[in-house]
């Protein structure tokens, strides 16, 4: 951990790089190693944060549909593809008692599920300034500390999922959580007018909210591209919000602009 002081100011910046490090934690960290997966099969048990969420082998080989395989490559694209760390199927467990689960529509409870999951670790860096170091202050690194998992049920009435790992960030510990799996889709998008000038018109599918949007081109000439991505819920099983367009206005509202590229996990 480094501290730099900025003399002109009055803001203390901390850099914390998340990598876990003997002089920041008395716990081991979360090990997978190349056998923990074999044949697309966890082979041995996971444990992260104290058994707040646990992997088991799974008995014999059970039958992993193109629809799961997919939900699961979809639901993990919003990381890049070197922070995976294991893939396969397994017994997967959260101790609803120790994760936190604030979000809407909640997710079902998993408790001895199996699942299609996705490890997946990353190193971060943070810059914080002084005022999120006050108060109780700690260096201890948590046990799983940038670790989650994306968890696709092999029963269709459970929830997709992910957990995200207890994190130490600017000196405070981010207590785990876990969410409903979602994807990002570039979406599609159609001219309409709003009764006084032409306007971007972006379709947005059932369980989503449009999450970016962006365009470019020449003014002089008038040849623009435009683009939007939604996020998605990956697999609702409550009612949702509906399919539905949003008028995002006459930027790039051009009879030539073009269509970024759409489809899911597009990057652009």
């Amino acid at each position: 951990m480094r501290v730099l002081q900025r003399l002109s100011g009055a803001l203390l910046f901390v850099s914390m790089s998340l990598a876990t490090s003997a002089s920041a934690s008395t716990s081991p960290s979360t090990v997978v190693t190349s056998n923990t997966v074999v044949h697309g099969f966890f082979r041995h048990d996971v444990s992260l944060d104290h058994g707040a969420l646990t992997i088991t082998p799974v008995a014999g080989a059970p039958v992993v549909s193109a629809t799961i395989r997919r939900q699961l490559q979809w639901a993990a694209g919003s990381w890049p593809a070197a922070s995976i760390k294991a893939s396969g199927v397994g017994v997967v467990t959260i101790d609803a008692s120790r994760t936190a689960t604030t979000q809407q529509p909640r997710v079902t409870a998993l408790r001895h599920e199996v699942a299609a999951i996705a490890l997946i670790h990353v190193d971060s860096t943070y810059h914080c300034p002084m005022m999120l170091t006050s108060g109780h202050y700690t260096t201890q690194v948590p046990v799983s500390q940038g670790w989650s998992a994306v968890i696709v049920p092999l029963d269709p009435t459970k929830s997709d999922a992910v957990f995200t790992a207890s994190s130490l960030i600017c000196g405070r510990v981010r207590r785990n959580a876990v969410v409903t799996a979602t994807y990002t889709e570039s979406v599609n998008w159609h001219l309409g007018n709003d009764g006084t000038r032409p306007v971007i018109v972006v379709s947005v599918p059932a369980c989503g909210v449009i999450s970016e949007t962006g365009g470019g081109g020449n003014e002089r000439s008038g040849v623009f591209s435009f683009g939007a991505v939604a996020t998605v819920i990956d697999r609702p099983l409550t009612r949702c919000s509906p399919a539905t367009t949003v008028d995002e206005g006459p930027n790039y509202a051009s009879p030539t602009t073009t269509h970024r590229r759409t489809g899911v996990n597009v990057s652009w």
